[in-house]
């Protein structure tokens, strides 16, 4: 349910009658589907008759979690089924009403997966208590029209995948943005670890030396359940397309010892990521550090990019591809692509307008041709097709922070490395040419 709700928040989701739903495996998805909206509220409830009934009156369909290999369930075909073992449950189901009136004391109105042609139409009762039925009970709480303006910044490409904390029923997190965007800071989304969370977000201008400066608004709230939410800002706050800015949040539980939510999957930012006991003094975590995790916070920036506002899918729009970029034009000053360095996972941490009209890209890249992680940097005309492409480190894990053209029509690049390094990672800082060769 985390993935599938992470999946939601960071791309969206479409309409079904462009990707019906077949009951079957192997069927691809259609990336050709518009998307509609994007959540930005889940939760986790109590696996409780009444608190469940709650919030579906209130919020809709309930996913569930039920044991689904009793022969009887496969084999169902109508009534109020009961299974009163304890077994674990294997199975995601979707609660959509109930009825006290069914058997000795009441049944969920449940819809299955399997197709039509399984119990009534797809659907069955089951008695309430039974089945190990209600596990894992949560649902949608918010979602939102998608609007291509807004941009997700974020780390935890995974999601929610565990927790942080120093034993204490209170800790402080912060990530540091550079937003790829002019535009307005309006929401700070971010998981919770437990229920009956209070948080106080803090932005601040930058840090530096470990330390924050120029506060520059903060808001203090509470979340009921165990999920996801985005706070809306109260002062939204202008940012600027490279320059930095960061999130703050100390999350205090009723007494849960690791608050902070964490994604522990690949890939692992460098020097983006902090945790403090106190919100004074700050420990880095994440890339070059004991601690291999990204910090689940995220930012919601709306772009000043104008007419685009309703949809990604435009009259006269046309796609091509190509092995290292998708592009999509639209009649008009606007594109958008797709770029990739090869077949495991590419990302990009900065991005300049360059003398020529076009602009220079760093990121970063995991293709199998490269170390652990390389330095991933592309040149782009106005028109975003790439003019060069390159990735620079050795056999261990490399990354840029920044990049600059400077008065000959070359780049400084400033990062980090371990291949290049004495010991532990090192500061590093290349000149390239204007094609992209060191200097």
């Amino acid at each position: 349910y985390i993935m599938s709700t992470n999946f939601f928040t960071q791309t969206g989701s479409s309409m079904e009658s462009c990707a019906p739903y077949q009951g079957i495996d192997g069927i691809l998805c259609n990336s050709t589907c518009e998307i509609t909206k994007n959540v930005n509220g889940w939760k986790l409830i109590a696996n409780d008759v009444d608190t469940i009934k709650t919030a579906l009156y209130n919020n809709g369909p309930i996913a569930t979690a039920m044991y689904a290999s009793d022969p009887a369930f496969s084999a169902y075909t109508g009534g109020i089924y009961e299974y009163s073992g304890s077994s674990v449950p294997n199975h995601a189901v979707l609660i959509v009403g109930w009825d006290d009136a069914l058997g000795s004391s009441g049944a969920w109105i449940v819809k299955n997966s399997w197709g039509a042609d399984w119990g009534i139409d797809g659907y069955c009762y089951i008695a309430y208590g039974n089945a190990s039925m209600g596990e894992i009970s949560n649902y949608i709480s918010s979602y939102k029209t998608y609007n291509p303006n807004e941009l997700l910044m974020y780390y935890d490409e995974g999601g929610l995948w565990s927790a942080a904390g120093y034993n204490s029923n209170s800790c402080y997190a912060a990530v540091l943005f550079s937003p790829s965007v002019t535009g307005t800071l309006v929401a700070v989304d971010f998981w919770t670890t437990d229920d009956n969370v209070s948080y106080n977000i803090e932005i601040y201008d930058e840090m530096i030396n470990g330390e924050m400066v120029n506060l520059l608004t903060s808001q203090s709230g509470s979340c009921d359940e165990f999920g996801y939410y985005s706070i809306v800002l109260d002062n939204p706050i202008s940012v600027t397309n490279g320059d930095n800015f960061v999130v703050s949040i100390e999350f205090t539980t009723n007494g849960y010892g690791y608050p902070v939510p964490i994604d522990t999957n690949y890939p692992i930012e460098w020097g983006k990521c902090y945790l403090s006991s106190d919100g004074i003094s700050w420990e880095p975590i994440g890339g070059g550090t004991p601690y291999n995790w990204d910090v689940a916070l995220r930012a919601r920036v709306v772009s000043n990019v104008g007419p685009i506002t309703t949809s990604t899918t435009m009259p006269g729009q046309t796609t091509t591809t190509t092995a290292s970029e998708t592009t999509t034009t639209i009649p008009g000053d606007y594109w958008i692509k797709i770029y990739g360095a090869g077949d495991w996972g590419d990302t990009t941490h900065f991005i300049q307008k360059t003398e020529d009209h076009g602009c220079i890209v760093l990121g970063e890249t995991w293709a199998s041709s490269a170390g652990v992680n390389d330095i991933w940097i592309l040149k782009l005309d106005n028109d975003g097709l790439i003019e060069w492409q390159k990735m620079y480190g050795g056999g261990n894990g490399d990354r840029g922070n920044a990049i600059r053209q400077t008065s000959d029509g070359g780049y400084i690049v400033a990062g980090e490395t371990t291949s290049f390094s004495a010991s532990g990672m090192d500061a590093w800082i290349f000149k390239l040419d204007t094609n992209g060769s060191i200097l």
